[in-house]
C-alpha cells in the first residue's frame, strides 16, 4: 500500500516544493527537483521512517483500508 511507504511522502514533500517553486522551466526541472531532494532535511527523512510503526499500527487497526486520512486524526 502506498500509504505504508516513506518514499511516498517524500515525493509528497518534494512535489509540494516544486509547486511553489516560481522559475521552473523545462530546461530547468531536473536541476530544481534535484535541488528539493538535497534539500530535504535529515529530520524530515527521519520522521517519515519513525512514522513507519504509526503508520503499521493504523493499518491493522483499519484492516487494510486506506489509512492517508486517518491517520490524521490520531
Amino acid at each position: 500500500s502506498p500509504d505504508l511507504n516513506p518514499i511516498e511522502n517524500l515525493w509528497a514533500i518534494i512535489k509540494d516544493r516544486l509547486e511553489k517553486e516560481t522559475n521552473v522551466s523545462i530546461s530547468n526541472w531536473k536541476q530544481t527537483i534535484a535541488k528539493i531532494w538535497n534539500d530535504v532535511s535529515t529530520t524530515e527523512m527521519q520522521n517519515l521512517i519513525h512514522s513507519m510503526p504509526l503508520r503499521l499500527e493504523a493499518c491493522i487497526e483499519f484492516k487494510g483500508e486506506t489509512i492517508k486520512t486517518k491517520l490524521s486524526k490520531h
